[in-house]
C-alpha cells in the first residue's frame, strides 16, 4: 500500500468513475484500476461495486475512505512543513554574546553568496542552545562554553574574556588614585589580584544558572579563592544590558564578555581587566551529528572557515 494507490482510491470514490479519476491523476485508466485491485488484495476486501453508470464505495471502502483521506491530509502538512519554505531558511540558536560577537558577522559572510538564504534566530543561555539543538528545533548552536553531548559536535570558533565592571569610584577600600588609573585605561590594563579579590567580595550581580558567562565568572571567582558561598549575591540577570543599567545604578558589580562593551557606549561605570590567564572562555559552534542539507552543510564551512578569525 502506497500514497499512489491510496490517491488513486480516494479520487475514484469521489468522482465515482474509473475515467473521471484517471484524467485527474494523470494515469491510464488501466493504472487506476491495477491500484484499486492491488488495495482490495491486500486488504482481502472489497472496496468498490462498479455498476453501469457509476461507482459506489462499500461498507470496508467508506472505512478505508476515511483513513485514506486522513492520511494523505497528514503527507500534505508534512511535505509542507519541510517543503519549498524550509529549504531556504537555517535556524540558529545562539546565546548572547555570540549573538552580538560572531553571528552577525557569519551571517553577512553567508548571505554574499547565498542571498536568498533567510535566518530564524533564537536566543537563550547556553543551555538554551543545546536542548534546542539536541531536540532538533536548531541547525546551529552558538554558545560561550564548550559541551560534551552525545550526538552534538562542539567546535571553537574564536575566543572571549571577561572584565569586571564596578560602580564608579566603587573602590572601598582600594586607593583612589590607583583605582582611578586602572579602570581609567584604554582598553583597562590588568588590575592587581588584591584589588580585584577585594571588590569581588562586594555586592555582585550575576547571570543565570545555565548561561556561558555564569560558568566563566564562577571559573574567576574560583581563581581568587571565592566560595559559591562566599559570592554576594546583589541580583540575578539574564540580559547584559540590564546588568549595566544596573551596575552603573550602584547595585553591585560584574563580569561580562568585554565583547558586551561598545566601542561608543558612554559608561557610567568603571572596567578592570582581569590577569591573561582569567577569565578567558571559548565562542563555539554546535551542530547536531545526523544529516544536513546542502544549504546547512555550507554555512558549515563558513562557519568553521571563520575559526580564530
Amino acid at each position: 500500500m502506497d500514497f499512489k494507490q491510496l490517491q488513486t482510491f480516494v479520487t475514484v470514490a469521489e468522482c465515482k468513475n474509473f475515467t473521471r479519476a484517471a484524467e485527474l491523476t494523470y494515469s491510464s485508466q488501466p493504472t487506476v484500476s491495477l491500484h484499486i485491485r492491488q488495495l482490495e488484495e491486500e486488504l482481502g476486501v472489497t472496496l468498490l461495486l462498479r455498476h453501469t453508470r457509476n461507482v459506489v464505495m462499500t461498507k470496508d471502502g467508506e472505512i478505508l475512505y476515511d483513513y485514506a483521506v486522513r492520511l494523505l491530509e497528514m503527507r500534505n502538512r508534512l511535505q509542507k512543513e519541510f517543503g519549498e519554505e524550509r529549504r531556504d531558511v537555517i535556524r540558529i540558536a545562539t546565546s548572547t554574546i555570540p549573538a552580538v560577537r560572531l553571528v552577525p558577522s557569519l551571517i553577512a559572510s553567508f548571505k554574499k553568496e547565498h542571498p536568498d538564504t533567510r535566518f530564524h534566530l533564537t536566543q537563550g543561555d547556553s543551555a538554551e542552545v543545546l536542548r534546542l539543538l539536541s531536540e532538533g528545533s536548531a541547525d546551529f548552536g552558538f554558545t560561550g562554553s564548550l559541551f560534551a553531548e552525545k550526538g552534538i559536535i562542539c567546535k571553537k570558533i574564536t575566543e572571549d574574556r571577561l572584565v569586571l565592571i564596578t560602580p564608579k569610584m566603587s573602590h572601598g577600600d582600594v586607593s583612589p588614585d590607583s583605582f582611578r588609573e586602572m579602570s581609567q585605561e584604554k582598553p583597562p590594563r590588568d588590575s592587581s589580584s588584591d584589588t580585584l579579590r577585594s571588590l569581588l567580595l562586594r555586592p555582585m550581580i550575576l547571570r543565570e544558572k545555565g548561561s556561558g558567562s555564569r560558568a566563566a565568572g564562577e571559573e574567576v571567582f574560583r581563581y581568587f579563592g571565592i566560595s559559591e558561598k562566599d559570592i554576594n549575591i546583589a541580583a540575578v540577570i539574564d540580559d547584559t544590558a540590564v546588568i549595566k543599567k544596573l551596575v552603573s545604578s550602584g547595585v553591585g558589580s560584574a563580569l561580562i564578555s568585554e565583547s558586551a562593551l561598545e566601542d561608543n557606549e558612554k559608561a557610567d561605570f568603571d572596567t578592570l581587566r582581569l590577569p591573561e590567564n582569567v577569565g578567558n572562555r571559548p565562542l563555539c559552534l554546535l551542530y547536531a551529528d545526523t544529516f544536513r542539507n546542502p544549504l546547512c552543510q555550507s554555512f558549515l564551512e563558513c562557519a568553521e572557515g571563520a575559526a580564530d578569525l
